[in-house]
């Protein structure tokens, strides 16, 4: 249990903090394909016998480069690049886990196992998250800049789509660290709900990220709690308590405003 709770706490930090560029760079049908693009690289690694989180890892940072390369001429929209890789990875994904004979895992991987959570596992939350928020922390000036006027960081030598490509693979790392608490379907709910919910209570976007990771680690924690009393699923249950923080915040601070 203290491996769930840790686990959990960890996973809501890295999706908070990295949800407030989801939020306003609106980017969840983005985040949305990149947890579903990591089926087959996870199904994959099943059939080869290696680590899913390699897998899955690929998968996704291979989806993030490529709907970042496809949109990158402006010839298509980011939207129709999204619904072509998302589809194509998902069937590759149900094609290979059918064949390998992995169904059983599949639930797992759709709806998480955070009562299932290791040391090894934590080990990797853990360097997961590490790596989100140092790099958010290294280019936050850079992001702030391109989504703000990124004609004009353009102008001063920056690279908007570079940036855009950097901040693609890092959603795909929060994906795989938030896939094993609440599953392939849930994740996007944990990188977005959180983040809107920091919007209605801080205004910079440096104090959206720590607000939403506080947020989302707590909801974590609640949902965890949830799930362990009420015998509900846990990733649900996170997911669940996120949604009526939602609810609650938004309402107190419309009577308040």
């Amino acid at each position: 249990m203290r491996t769930a709770l840790a686990g959990s706490c960890l996973a809501g930090i890295c999706c908070g903090a990295i949800g407030a560029h989801v939020v306003r760079r609106r980017m969840a049908f983005l985040s949305e394909a990149l947890a579903h693009a990591t089926l087959p690289g996870v199904a994959l690694a099943h059939l080869v016998g290696i680590d899913p989180h390699v897998g899955g890892m690929g998968a996704a940072v291979m989806a993030a480069v490529a709907i970042g390369v496809a949109t990158r001429t402006g010839r298509i929209g980011e939207d129709t690049a999204i619904g072509i890789v998302f589809s194509a990875m998902l069937a590759v994904g149900v094609v290979i886990m059918d064949k390998a004979g992995t169904r059983r895992n599949l639930v797992e991987l759709l709806f998480g196992s955070i009562l299932s959570v290791t040391s090894s596992d934590l080990w990797f939350l853990l360097a997961g998250t590490l790596v989100v928020i140092g790099i958010l922390g290294a280019i936050h000036k850079e992001l702030e800049m391109t989504a703000c006027d990124p004609i004009h960081a353009a102008s001063i030598g920056l690279s908007p789509p570079l940036v855009r490509q950097i901040l693609l693979v890092l959603i795909a790392v929060t994906v795989m660290v938030a896939l094993r608490v609440v599953g392939l379907v849930l994740t996007t709910a944990l990188l977005v709900t959180p983040a809107a919910t920091a919007g209605f209570l801080a205004s910079s976007t440096a104090g959206v990220m720590v607000v939403a990771a506080v947020l989302a680690s707590a909801c974590s924690f609640a949902g965890l709690l949830v799930s362990f009393h009420l015998n509900f699923p846990a990733g649900a249950s996170i997911v669940m308590v996120s949604a009526l923080v939602f609810v609650l915040v938004k309402v107190f601070t419309r009577r308040n405003a």
